[in-house]
């Protein structure tokens, strides 16, 4: 089941060629390896198994899975019957049969060379997806750099880096011992790969890179995916150096005033006027339809008042990634220019934010 619903994330859920709406099945000596494929994203699980006979098997995805789901615990039965063209799943007393995907080439594992390799902590891995992933675009954007995640290692530290134009999501880490780096990976093969992390027994990511690919492996799971060739833009140069009111200011509180607020606008973005006022963050929202949100929070404040006003969604989005941290701070560099929200006392994240301008 496990094995099942890693793999389905890579099947494709469009009527293209029947090949990518499968799972394939591999027996081999020992062990059974499940694969998907949309051709965007591959990704395979190797699980123990008796192999009698070795062969592979090519089912539809979404029955196979439905199957694997309600089977009885226990063990489980994969038997090929290439006369009759199915597939046998028996578990317990029940026993389904699957018509086998004849006629079609199930993709290859992607060929190349991998010239760099890297390991990485799963948990800090999974940390730094979830604090920047957020932050890329739509699937429908077509400038494939906001689609993708940068990974940059250089000068002994990780980054990891997202931005769809009105925002920037930068998470560091320090990697001493890792070669430098710089490529673009997709951000949906790095929020499948998170999906599951930690995986138990396994101590860390393997991540192999090649000159237009990148393989990810972790317990008995592999994770394929092209790379974007488009440039990331120098994200260090839109980093503000001067920002004169800075507060401090609970993380769940904030979330909750900015949902609370929200609630009066019935269409399109909520937009919420932020003001800075002595020690005090006033959020207010008012729609012209619905009504009127306000509510105030206690700040630990430093530099001038100010008043700002964002899009709810790109600030909570930030902050429910940053939900085991207490507080967040917030840097203003003017009525009109970016905000950048950080950990009080801590260096390796920061998320800038384009306000929204009356």
């Amino acid at each position: 089941m496990r094995g099942v619903s890693i793999v389905e994330r890579a099947v494709s859920t469009r009527d293209i060629r029947p090949a990518l709406m499968g799972i394939q099945l591999e027996a081999m000596p020992g062990e059974l390896r499940l694969a998907g494929c949309d051709l965007e994203m591959r990704i395979e699980y190797v699980i123990p198994a008796e192999t009698s006979r070795e062969g592979k098997a090519l089912v539809e995805g979404r029955y196979f899975s439905a199957i694997a789901r309600r089977l009885p615990d226990g063990m489980v039965e994969l038997e090929q019957d290439d006369h009759a063209g199915v597939l046998h799943v028996r578990g317990g007393r029940a026993d389904m049969t699957l018509h086998l995907i004849v006629g079609e080439e199930f993709p290859e594992p992607p060929a190349g060379d991998y010239l760099t390799g890297l390991t990485l902590d799963q948990e800090l891995l999974k940390t730094m997806i979830k604090q920047t992933a957020f932050a890329t675009a739509d699937a429908d954007e077509l400038r494939a750099f906001m689609r993708g995640i940068l990974f940059e290692v250089q000068d002994g530290q990780l980054h990891l880096v997202a931005t769809d134009s009105s925002r920037l999501a930068v998470r560091r880490a320090s990697a001493p011992d890792l070669p430098p780096l710089r490529v673009l990976v997709p951000a949906r093969a790095l929020q499948e790969l998170a999906r599951f992390l930690p995986f138990e027994g396994a101590e860390a990511v393997e991540i192999a890179v090649g000159d237009n690919q990148i393989a990810m492996k972790v317990g008995g799971a592999a994770f394929y995916s092209r790379l974007f060739e488009a440039t990331f833009p120098d994200y260090r140069m839109l980093l503000p150096k001067d920002m004169p009111t800075k507060v401090v200011v609970g993380r769940k509180a904030l979330e909750e005033a900015i949902d609370r607020v929200s609630l009066v606008v019935r269409k399109g973005p909520a937009v919420v006027d932020f003001a800075l006022k002595s020690g005090v963050m006033e959020l207010l929202c008012q729609s012209k339809d619905v009504g009127r949100g306000f509510d105030e929070l206690a700040a630990s404040q430093e530099g001038p008042d100010i008043e700002i006003s964002f899009q709810a969604r790109l600030i909570t989005e930030a902050l429910k990634a940053l939900d085991d941290h207490d507080e967040v701070s917030m840097a203003f560099t003017s009525e009109t220019g970016p905000m950048v929200l950080s950990i009080p006392g801590e260096d390796d994240y920061l998320y800038l934010l384009m306000p929204v301008r009356g």
